[in-house]
């Protein structure tokens, strides 16, 4: 294994983590590493949900000075502790950038998210294990907060001004679907609520933060 040049001239193992990836990470884009490769050196504090980075044998690098370097630096320290352009926990393997909390789920089911995971809470900083499960698009974007635009402080419910009544719509493949109109805000609100949970949106969508 050889070693680069990371972004403040150090010289590092190709295993270590280099900030300047972070910034244009593809969530999407399929990982790489193996469960074997990413579990050789880093461990997950699932309860915690961080991320350290594991001791690393001598034929890693080209000389055991290097590798004692590394250790005494790295060895037992927290990783992907910087932030990626879209807010996540983030940190490199092999120059490749990778988000936290698709490493942490690989580290406790043994296979990359086969699409995307969601953060239940919204934290998007928060890797407990109990705060990510494995979603599709559509699934999470029925958990989102309630946008800064809206009004009224619940996701598909306003005022209607042409009839004098509140509005409630819901969002279902992209498609907008009619609920009703209502005298009463509590009245639209609650009609709005039914359909979340007739269709599946999480007991957490429309969250002010």
């Amino acid at each position: 294994m050889g070693e680069v040049i990371d972004p403040t001239g150090e010289e590092i193992s190709l295993f270590d983590a280099s900030q300047a990836a972070l910034k244009t990470i593809d969530q999407t884009r399929k990982e790489r590493l193996s469960f074997s490769e990413v579990s050789s050196v880093l461990r997950a504090d699932f309860e915690a949900g961080k991320l350290y980075w594991l001791a690393r044998s001598h034929d890693r690098f080209r000389s055991e000075a290097l590798a004692k370097r590394w250790n005494t630096r790295y060895a037992g320290k927290e990783a992907f502790t910087s932030l990626d352009g879209n807010g996540y926990l983030a940190g490199t393997i092999n120059a490749v950038a990778y988000q936290a909390h698709r490493v942490v789920w690989l580290l406790a089911t043994g296979e990359w998210p086969k699409d995307q995971i969601d953060h239940i809470n919204g934290c998007r900083t928060d890797n407990r294990l109990t705060n990510l499960r494995s979603v599709t698009q559509a699934e999470n974007a029925r958990n989102k907060k309630t946008p800064a635009t809206n009004r009224s402080g619940v996701p598909g419910v306003c005022w209607d001004k042409a009839s004098g009544k509140w509005l409630a719509t819901i969002k279902l493949s992209g498609k907008q679907k009619h609920l009703g109109r209502f005298e009463q805000f509590d009245d639209a609100v609650a009609s709005r609520k039914s359909a979340e949970a007739e269709y599946g949106y999480h007991q957490n969508h429309g969250r002010m933060a």
